[in-house]
């Protein structure tokens, strides 16, 4: 469903720069020279929609597991002054603050339903309403066209469009093999994999020294 979202929300965003990446190896990765320092950062272009100068960078990343979005993001995160956000940790702080919208979504999966796009999109637009300028990569969302409707809708209407989408297209082969060499801090989501971005010492988490750990899904 996810890729239908993406397809949606790139149809619709009719001036935002899209850009679709296809390697069997990592490769480095930067922010295109508007989202950077300097002067090309003071005097970005004016925003295709809205028409006024806007260079926050509002991205969607979509791909499958192990196509490599946790590693792209931490970079950049490590890099640039961008926010991270991921749907699932979203909807555990609004349960877990208590929030109305959290404590709705509470109770629908204490019945074992899945949470409806509007409610799921409340979760996801709550914060970034908070982040209007600032630079922020949305990850696990939208899963569903509805959800990528929804959140059009609002960034639009708050005059906060989407400024790049992307979608990692690697193949089903590569993926596999990322995944078996992955391990994760899952304190922090940190992902490295023992094929390439290898932690300074085996095993170890390179920031809190704690063991890192295999996701479950991701043993053969």
């Amino acid at each position: 469903m996810a890729s239908k979202a993406t397809s949606t929300i790139a149809r619709t965003a009719l001036q935002a720069p899209r850009r679709a990446f296809s390697s069997s190896q990592p490769a480095a990765f930067s922010l295109p020279p508007r989202y950077g320092s300097g002067p090309l950062y003071r005097h970005a272009p004016k925003d295709g929609i809205t028409q006024t100068e806007s260079p926050a960078l509002r991205m969607l990343m979509f791909g499958k597991p192990g196509s490599g979005k946790g590693t792209l993001s931490s970079k950049l995160i490590s890099k640039y002054e961008v926010s991270q956000l991921s749907a699932g940790d979203l909807l555990r702080a609004q349960i877990t603050e208590g929030t109305e919208v959290g404590r709705v979504a509470e109770g629908i999966i204490a019945n074992g339903d899945l949470i409806p796009d509007d409610i799921m999109t409340k979760v996801i637009t709550s914060k970034l309403d908070t982040l209007r300028n600032k630079h922020w990569i949305l990850d696990g969302f939208p899963r569903t066209v509805g959800q990528g409707r929804l959140l059009d809708a609002h960034l639009r209407g708050n005059s906060t469009p989407l400024t790049l989408i992307i979608n990692l297209d690697v193949p089903d082969e590569v993926i596999l093999s990322r995944i078996s060499d992955r391990w994760v801090h899952l304190k922090s989501g940190r992902v490295y994999n023992t094929s390439y971005n290898k932690p300074r010492v085996p095993g170890v988490d390179d920031v809190t020294g704690e063991p890192l750990n295999k996701r479950p899904d991701d043993n053969p």
